[in-house]
């Protein structure tokens, strides 16, 4: 590879790129600059320049770095090889952080907790439990950074969790705040509440990290009572809540019972100043929508100075499960001129649903369902079973069996053994009086071996 691709790559990248840390584009124009002059590169530029292309997802310019540092002879270079391991990590390969790893002469033991922490990053668990057994293997010890890593790969599993605690124990390692954090958080995940706790009340050294694990913890089962409790512990305490934190809180208050805890967290994160984090603001609307205040939820989507994908998917749902459809539609058509934002499965779904809940043929909108039909068949992905299945209720509101009937075919080829999309086209059938078509449906199914319907019910 000419040395003035890399140079150039350099000088186009730090200069284009409004997303790169100002320190990362001093570090890549000072090794471009290294480059043009011939100026000899030692092992230490190197790895400054992938942990920059590793902190914005510069996979191009890493892999050219890469085939640099080879030519420099630098293939042996534990540092180097560690710092390429973190970029394919964090750029989303880790079948060439696998093959860099296997390739590399020389290793210790932050090279094996960088290939573990890929492996339990990207999921791929059963590889992250052979590199955990042939650390030991190859004589090295595991640390705080690799439990840290390896607990998440519990998955939630009790048996497997109390076994990775106990080497932990065995180790000495139970009073690293990172490893306790992720004991807890394999607890939490797995409903095993008292033993969360007892790790986290037997934590030497607290955090935000800390209390946010049990708190998330109680989030994820929806528990808004036990994660206020807990949230109220940690301001009590000093502790200041981050957007996270707050976001937690929120999305487990997205019940009718949980109203009052959403408005007690929107006035924290207004003293506080979080209420300007989207990731807060994002959840505010879910939850003011779920407990029942949809204007409440409208005025938070309306101060959001620079709404993103989930922010529009959010407040366009919300207005559907209200049966507000026309301001679903308005805020879509509001998201299509926003610029940048590309809607996803997640807003058509809403869009669709608004349209089916909320009458709009009465308004005028019968047309949208011809429109929305040709917007889902261009979709940039495969449009799912909800989708498809929204777009037939739409279909059944407005009396439209020609083209509910052809979405239908499609929702059969995706998912042919489902008996629900056959009830589905069975209720368009029904609404329209088309009883041959509806004994038809119903000898489908039956053919089909799936579930069938009750004899002599409608399924209106």
């Amino acid at each position: 590879m000419p040395l003035r691709n890399l140079a150039s790559s350099c000088t186009k990248i730090s200069g284009s790129s409004p997303s790169i840390p100002p320190s990362n584009h001093s570090l890549l124009l000072k090794f471009k600059r290294k480059i043009e002059n011939t100026l000899e590169l030692c092992h230490n530029s190197f790895v400054q320049v992938l942990r920059a292309c590793a902190q914005f997802n510069g996979i191009v310019i890493g892999k050219q770095v890469h085939s640099l540092a080879l030519k420099h002879g630098f293939q042996s270079n534990v540092f180097i090889g560690t710092a390429l391991l973190d970029l394919y990590s964090k750029c989303g390969l880790p079948k060439d952080a696998r093959l860099l790893f296997d390739e590399m002469s020389l290793r210790d033991l932050v090279s094996w907790n960088v290939m573990l922490s890929c492996y339990a990053v990207h999921g791929l668990i059963r590889e992250a439990f052979q590199i955990f057994n042939s650390m030991r293997f190859h004589g090295f010890l595991w640390d705080e950074f690799t439990f840290s890593s390896f607990i998440s790969c519990c998955c939630g599993d009790t048996k497997l969790g109390k076994q990775i605690h106990g080497l932990v124990l065995i180790l000495s390692l139970d009073s690293d705040v990172f490893v306790s954090c992720a004991l807890v958080d394999n607890y939490m995940k797995s409903g095993d509440f008292k033993d969360a706790h007892k790790v986290f009340d037997e934590m030497r050294h607290r955090n935000t990290v800390s209390w946010n694990s049990i708190i998330i913890g109680y989030a994820m089962h929806g528990d808004s009572k036990s994660a206020m409790r807990v949230l109220t512990q940690m301001i009590q305490q000093g502790f200041r809540p981050d957007d996270r934190t707050l976001a937690s809180v929120l999305s487990s208050c997205a019940n009718q019972s949980a109203a009052n805890e959403a408005a007690q967290v929107h006035n924290h994160s207004i003293k506080t100043g979080l209420d300007n984090h989207l990731s807060v603001s994002n959840a505010l609307i879910f939850s003011y929508a779920k407990s029942g205040n949809i204007l409440y939820a409208s005025r938070v989507f309306q101060s959001i100075h620079k709404p993103d994908i989930v922010s529009f998917s959010s407040m366009i749902s919300s207005y559907a499960f209200h049966g507000l459809g026309k301001e679903a539609i308005n805020t879509f058509e509001k998201m299509l001129k926003h610029g940048g934002i590309w809607p996803d499965k997640v807003v058509f779904l809403g869009v669709l649903s608004a349209c089916s809940h909320a009458g709009l043929v009465e308004k005028g909108r019968a047309g949208y369902i011809d429109e929305a039909y040709d917007v889902v068949v261009n979709m940039p992905f495969e449009p799912d079973g909800d989708v498809l299945g929204a777009l037939i209720g739409a279909c059944k509101l407005h009396g439209n069996a020609c083209l509910g009937k052809l979405v239908g075919e499609r929702l059969h080829e995706l998912e042919p053994c489902k008996s629900v999309n056959y009830k589905l086209m069975n209720n368009i059938y029904v609404g329209l009086e088309r009883w041959d078509e509806v004994v038809k449906v119903r000898r489908e199914l039956e053919g089909l071996g799936c579930d069938c319907m009750v004899a002599g019910c409608s399924w209106m």
